[in-house]
This record gives C-alpha cells, sequence and structure tokens, in this order.
C-alpha cells in the first residue's frame, strides 16, 4: 500500500483544485482507496480518482470554515471519528493521500523582524518584555552579549517539536524566543512559555512549551 505523511491536523489542498480552500486532516485509514466507498457517488474512492494509485490510503478531511465552526474546540492531535462525522451531518471529503499537498502558507516576510540592522534587532529584543516600554528595565533582557551564545538544547527541542507539528519556526535574535506560524496566525514562545500570539493553537502551544521545560 502507498504510504501516506499526512497526519491529523495537517493543513491540506487539493491537488487537482485550481482554488483549493485550506482542508484540515481529521481522520486517515489504512484501508486502500478501492476498498473505500462513497455511497452518494455508488462507486469507490480509487474508480472516482483514476489518476492515483488505487492502493493509497485514505485522508479524510474538513474544510477549515466548517471545522472551525463545528468543533471549536477540537484537539487538532486526536481524529474525529466516522460516526461523529456522520452524526454531525457535515460534509466532509475523502481523498487518495497523494492527491493532497501541503497547505500551509509560506511564513510572511516582515522587513520589521527580517533586517539585520542593530537598531531593529534591539527594539525586537524590547519587544519580548512585559506592559512598560522597551527601555523602561535595562535588565529586563540579556545583555548583547548573550545574544551571541547558540541557541540552548532545551530551545532547539521545542523548535524540533512546533517544526513536527507543522508550523514553521525561526529563531530570534536573542537565540531564546521562536517566532512558530500556521495558518496565517504567528506566535512567540520560550521553553515553559507563550509570549504573544491569540490563535486557535495557542493552547496547544502552552502545553508544547511546558512539556519540553519539563523534560529539560
Amino acid at each position: 500500500m502507498t504510504d501516506s505523511r499526512w497526519t491529523i491536523g495537517d493543513v491540506v489542498h487539493d491537488r487537482d483544485d485550481d482554488d483549493p480552500d485550506p482542508a484540515i486532516v481529521v481522520n486517515t485509514r489504512d484501508t486502500p482507496a478501492e476498498e473505500w466507498d462513497l455511497p452518494r457517488l455508488d462507486t469507490t474512492l480509487a474508480e472516482d480518482n483514476p489518476d492515483y494509485p488505487s492502493d493509497a490510503p485514505v485522508v479524510t478531511v474538513l474544510f477549515e470554515d466548517t471545522l472551525t465552526d463545528s468543533f471549536p474546540d477540537w484537539d487538532r492531535n486526536a481524529p474525529i471519528s466516522y460516526p461523529t462525522l456522520d452524526d454531525s451531518d457535515l460534509r466532509y471529503y475523502s481523498f487518495p493521500a497523494p492527491r493532497l499537498e501541503s497547505g500551509e502558507p509560506p511564513e510572511a516576510t516582515d522587513p520589521a523582524t527580517e533586517t539585520d540592522d542593530e537598531a531593529t534587532s534591539s527594539s525586537r529584543t524590547g519587544e519580548c518584555e512585559t506592559d512598560g516600554p522597551a527601555d523602561a528595565d535595562t535588565d529586563a533582557e540579556p545583555s548583547t552579549s548573550d545574544a551571541s551564545q547558540e541557541p540552548s538544547e532545551t530551545v532547539r527541542t521545542l523548535q524540533k517539536r512546533l517544526d513536527d507539528g507543522g508550523m514553521t519556526t525561526t529563531i530570534e535574535d536573542d537565540n531564546r524566543t521562536i517566532r512558530a506560524s500556521k495558518l496565517g496566525e504567528t506566535y512567540r514562545v520560550r521553553p515553559g512559555e507563550v509570549l504573544d500570539g491569540e490563535g486557535p493553537f495557542r493552547s496547544r502551544l502552552e502545553d508544547i512549551v511546558t512539556d519540553v521545560q519539563d523534560s529539560n
């Protein structure tokens, strides 16, 4: 059987759609497409997709808007069962795995954070801080000499966990803070804390950063 690289929570696009909407993987099955019935079309998934391997595993998705509206508290690591999908009366879609491609948007280039200018780097360090002005407490952040240090093993571990979860990450100039993006939302995290970002992945990020901090 053809392998599937898709996991629950991945953002995908339909390769055969010229203007695809983002969809989220909510269930995967080892059942080959040739054995997956499509009752409303009175055919199998393989017969409906002759351009793809008939033994490809089945991947089931919900479009992003539908998922957000119908399952706002969904844990992106847990599949939504087919009985739950059927009972919800929502239109979900199953594809042979190779028909899908990653729908993750490329990380936006922000001139304010991409420059190597020292003044910009200093202001970025300031925005890590809390309620007061960036220069209100000169001892709040490490000195510029700390920025020359390599990221710690804990920071690298956290970055890998986020990368494995489908996020696009970069380590900021302080070598302690990670900027992570997914589905157009950007977050800033460190081991043990989420600094910025109020998108739908914040609660999951809080669990990850705490877990990494505790395990190191």
